[in-house]
């Protein structure tokens, strides 16, 4: 999992928007996944006019999932509430103005539970929950083996990240390990050897932190010991 930081206006969402095909501008080389192995999550979800059933469903309305998925995924993503009625997914509404932007954000991650893709892009796509209904939802999409990349101005979901991405402005950027981060002092703003050696400094050096520093030396290597413009 990847989470990017960085500046307000340091391009964080236009480079998400790239890597998932809705950003066409500027020029160089992006690899992504295959369209049915990914799902994009925007701040504001988009919903339209409909049922409950048509919501929980896009963008692929042709998946195979029950109502009693459906159902399922309404009770853990805290929407439980929506399930009254004789037929609560039958049930039809401007979704976009009965639910609350918490809501609307609750109900994207029960399509991203139903949809089940290899990867998920999230924009900003907990911004109006407490700490409490997004760590469920991480902790939710982790369960299912979803490899995540996030953008948030929470602090809090960093700890559900591997890899942190920042972006430091004037086309330069920085990869590291998102404990590295936190346990980092006074190392250099650039990645290169002698930040991975002082953040290795920091860890116990058993078998296993040796197997990671030697895996970030790989990262390091593979980084050119500098920053690099974005693409």
């Amino acid at each position: 999992n990847l989470v990017i930081t960085g500046a307000s206006g340091c391009g964080k969402t236009s480079l998400l928007r790239a890597v998932v095909g809705l950003w066409d501008r500027g020029h160089g080389t992006i690899t992504r996944p295959r369209f049915e192995d990914a799902l994009f999550l925007p701040q504001r979800p988009y919903l339209a006019p409909g049922s409950l059933r048509s919501q929980l469903l896009y963008p692929r309305p042709a998946g195979a999932r029950t109502d009693e998925d459906m159902l399922r995924a309404l009770d853990l993503v805290q929407l439980a509430h929506l399930k009254d009625g004789a037929d609560p997914l039958g049930a039809e509404a401007d979704w976009g103005k009965v639910l609350s932007i918490g809501e609307q954000q609750r109900l994207s991650f029960a399509r991203l539970l139903l949809l089940r893709p290899r990867y998920a892009f999230l924009d900003e796509a907990t911004s109006a929950l407490d700490p409490d209904n997004e760590a469920n939802l991480y902790r939710l999409v982790s369960a299912l083996g979803i490899t995540v990349v996030s953008i948030s101005h929470h602090a809090t979901i960093r700890k559900y990240h591997k890899l942190e991405l920042e972006l430091l402005g004037q086309g330069l950027w920085r990869l590291r390990r998102v404990r590295d981060a936190d346990q980092a002092i006074a190392l250099p703003a650039r990645p290169g050897a002698a930040w991975y050696e002082a953040a290795a400094l920091k860890w116990p050096r058993s078998p296993q932190a040796l197997k990671e520093a030697e895996l970030e030396r790989e990262v390091n290597a593979a980084l050119n010991s500098a920053a690099r413009p974005c693409v």
